[in-house]
């Protein structure tokens, strides 16, 4: 039984299981009483005896028929992530497999049959190891199966399954672990599907399947990771480091002094005499050219005035041991986090001078910030490639995180958040930029490394998610 999960009671074709407090029934194990009766013990119950005590009671259908029926309840635990599944060798555990979501299935009938002895195995590519806890963890998101490896002999096997290897070749290469042990290893991995038996062209199904072949391993891992039902881990503000670190500010502090005051729209004329919502919507499109005369001052300072301005910024309550500093801005943001900063590189704008700035969302003013030509080149030279090679932006905007105005709050959906404000914020950008009549457009990639390099910022604390060009319309 999982940590936390328990057998209340096992009566005649129910059995009642504790999770953490929340009671559940399972039904349809009549026969399979005594068997489950041993998963009473702490320590658990072993596959085997759990067949020979189905086969020396006897129940409806005989002991095949019995054997089928364990199966189908051992898998209705496993969905119901009651159960996991550990490889032990002389009493210590070699590694446990444990379902994490209710999509997860175990497959027992491997076990004893000889399949594991028989066709060639590889380690799922979406599979993937970390630390957690003092362990070498393998969490298979594909799976909702998470893999927790207690022994160096188990890591090693897992290792060598990164290229397709049967039973004896794996224990050949693995000399230093009893033939048993590899075969018993290698059991529990394909049962709980993080390595599977590869076909007659030496590929795994994963890989020969059209709709997996196009998933890349992170992508899974994050949505898995951020999803009610495909995780056990804890998603949502549940403030992990509240009363521990202490949240960071609303408002970033300005990197470099003076600031440089930008123009400030009239917004009631802006709200009475602008185009409508359904104008801009139906008429904004990614424009990749430019008209003859650049950007100016007015422009850039009303663009940003629209989009991100910072309205006003409130303070914890003090009786809130949950509180952090908010601010109010015109695109909305996660937990009102406003995570992301804004840069400004400035190629040609009348009114800026080229080069890096940092945009204050209070104050309405941007600092500049000593910057490398060559560093910028590269990262206009990045925007140009990322545009597929049609302009090289005026002025480009970089979207970049201070990752703790999430994480501080958030747990398992902090750096997706991030992304939907990304999303939100270039929407933004691209209807105030049409109803000014500018030409906007996202980019889908760009540099954190030059980023990094050119505001000295360590990418794990802060780094760049996004750029936006803008230009004049031809």
């Amino acid at each position: 039984m999982r940590p936390g999960t328990r057998i209340t009671s096992v009566r005649q074709d129910a059995l009642t299981i504790d999770q953490h407090g929340h009671l559940r029934e399972l039904r349809g194990i009549r026969g399979l009483e005594p068997a489950f009766r041993l998963l009473l013990r702490q320590s658990g119950a072993d596959l085997d005896e759990l067949r020979e005590q189905i086969a020396r009671t006897g129940p409806p259908g005989g002991s095949i028929a019995g054997v089928d029926r364990l199966g189908r309840a051992l898998g209705m635990l496993v969905s119901g992530c009651a159960v996991e599944l550990a490889c032990m060798a002389g009493g210590d555990e070699l590694l446990a497999a444990a379902p994490v979501g209710p999509l997860a299935s175990f497959d027992f009938s491997s076990f004893g049959t000889g399949d594991v002895a028989l066709g060639r195995f590889q380690l799922s590519r979406f599979a993937c190891a970390h630390r957690a806890a003092g362990n070498l963890v393998v969490d298979c998101p594909h799976l909702s199966v998470r893999i927790t490896v207690t022994a160096s002999e188990a890591a090693a096997a897992i290792a060598a399954l990164a290229e397709p290897s049967s039973a004896v070749e794996l224990a050949a290469r693995l000399p230093f672990i009893s033939p048993a042990v590899v075969r018993e290893v290698l059991a529990v991995l394909a049962a709980a599907g993080a390595a599977a038996r590869v076909g007659p062209d030496g590929r795994l199904a994963e890989d020969c399947d059209p709709n997996l072949a196009q998933r890349e391993f992170h992508d899974v891992l994050m949505h898995s990771r951020s999803r009610y039902g495909l995780t056990d881990g804890p998603i949502g503000g549940v403030f992990p480091h509240a009363g521990v670190i202490p949240s960071s500010p609303a408002v970033k502090p300005a990197m470099a002094e003076p600031l440089i005051d930008l123009p400030r729209p009239d917004m009631d004329q802006l709200m009475t005499a602008g185009p409508s919502l359904a104008r801009v919507m139906e008429t904004r499109r990614s424009v990749r050219a430019y008209g003859d005369r650049k950007l100016t001052a007015d422009e850039v300072g009303e663009f940003l005035y629209r989009v991100a301005r910072a309205r006003a910024v409130a303070g914890p309550r003090p009786d809130d041991p949950h509180g952090y500093e908010t601010s109010d801005r015109p695109y909305p943001s996660g937990g009102a986090g406003y995570d992301l900063e804004i840069y400004l590189l400035v190629r040609e704008c009348e009114g800026i001078a080229p080069g890096l700035y940092h945009y204050q969302p209070m104050a309405h003013a941007v600092s500049e910030l000593p910057c490398e030509p060559a560093t910028v080149n590269r990262q206009l030279r990045k925007a140009y490639y990322a545009n597929g090679c049609q302009v090289i932006p005026q002025v480009l905007f970089i979207l970049a995180s201070r990752f703790s105005r999430l994480s501080w709050k958030y747990q398992g959906i902090a750096y997706a958040t991030t992304l939907r404000n990304v999303g939100v914020l270039y929407e933004a950008m691209y209807l105030v930029a049409t109803a000014m009549g500018l030409a906007p457009c996202a980019l889908g990639s760009g540099d954190s490394a030059s980023f990094g390099a050119m505001t000295s910022l360590d990418p794990l604390v802060e780094s760049s998610v996004g750029e936006f060009m803008l230009g004049t319309r031809p």
